[in-house]
């Protein structure tokens, strides 16, 4: 089995001060020897590229959040429908239902996943009020591993 750390060219990479990478890999691919890929993508912010998140809006935070993973899927040949798993951390489970939710069911519609929700006291952004984990299996060459039901 190969393992890959990956960090997307499209995404914001954070360093701790006297270091020159992050503390972790936002993508870690594991390819068995059949080619097939799993592929883990840690907690993901809604933050841009530049570091700027949308402060209080739970709602533009996932959908950027989203946006990220699929950024993640995307350098590794993979797409949302790929998704097998999403582990979902909030701040605010009221505002997550209100805001977040209806922007969670776009992904949704694409690709329902496996899916975890759970409140927590704080994200390691204080600015952020969610953080996406997600996993995916991809075929060779990216192909889907499993049936899509209605």
């Amino acid at each position: 089995m190969k393992i890959e750390h990956i960090w997307p060219a499209a995404l914001r990479k954070p360093l701790v001060p006297g270091y020159d990478h992050p503390p972790y890999a936002q993508v870690v691919v594991a390819t068995r020897d059949s080619g097939e890929r799993s592929v883990h993508i840690a907690g993901t912010f809604g933050t841009y590229k530049d570091g700027s998140i949308d402060e209080g809006d739970m709602g533009a935070q996932v959908r950027q959040a989203h946006e990220n993973i699929r950024l993640c899927l995307e350098e590794i040949g993979g797409t949302v429908e790929n998704l097998v798993r999403v582990k979902i951390y909030v701040t605010d489970m009221d505002l997550y239902l209100k805001e977040g939710n209806p922007a969670e069911m776009e992904l949704a519609k694409h690709a329902p996943a496996a899916s975890t929700l759970v409140q927590i006291v704080r994200l390691a952004n204080p600015k952020a009020l969610v953080e996406i984990e997600a996993y995916a299996e991809l075929g060779i060459k990216g192909q889907l591993l499993r049936e899509t039901h209605s």
